[in-house]
């Protein structure tokens, strides 16, 4: 059964094993899929609504970001966990090749991750000051979902580089330098 397709019981059982997998990074795509669903659920009660009519052309871009951010994310539950039982089986395996590799593909979702949480986080930023303001609490607890998904990509980043090649290690290095200079 994959991942995503578990009850929630089911995937917190699986998370609390004595198992690497799944771990933080799949766990970092359910916190930010779990933002982006709260976001959906702000702009909804928002859309339509008396009030707001100045804005709707606004709440509808971001509906459709977010459906996307949301569908990213949900595969990324399951991709997260791929790519670190890759790289968990290329450690048991001690080929250097093959944990080079792995590594860089175990960083590669974290850094999308990182920067779906900057999109949620800045359209989070807008609906606590435009969208339905019975609802300023919830957009409040998806900015701080995706601040937490944030900070855990950047961390899941960091740990896979030591072993990343030369050829991919340039790549990550940018992220990282981009990451210095756009600090929210």
């Amino acid at each position: 059964m994959k991942l995503y397709d578990m009850r929630i019981s089911e995937y917190i059982d699986e998370v609390s094993k004595k198992s690497s997998v799944p771990g933080g990074g799949s766990v970092l795509a359910l916190v930010n899929e779990l933002s982006a669903s709260l976001l959906i659920m702000v702009f909804e009660f928002t859309l339509h609504k008396k009030g707001y009519e100045s804005i709707q052309d606004k709440v509808q871009n971001h509906l459709k970001s977010l459906k996307e951010i949301q569908i990213a994310c949900h595969e990324w539950i399951q991709s997260d966990a791929d790519a670190f039982s890759a790289l968990m089986n290329a450690y048991h395996l001690k080929k250097e090749e093959m944990i080079e590799e792995a590594s860089y593909k175990a960083a590669c979702i974290p850094m999308h991750l990182y920067q779906k949480s900057i999109q949620l986080m800045e359209i989070a930023k807008e609906a606590i000051q435009t969208a339905n303001k019975n609802l300023i609490s919830d957009a409040q607890i998806a900015y701080r979902l995706a601040e937490a998904s944030l900070e855990g990509s950047l961390h899941h980043v960091q740990v896979n580089m030591p072993h990343v090649t030369a050829e991919h290690k340039q790549e990550l290095e940018d992220f990282l330098k981009g990451v210095k200079n756009e600090k929210l």
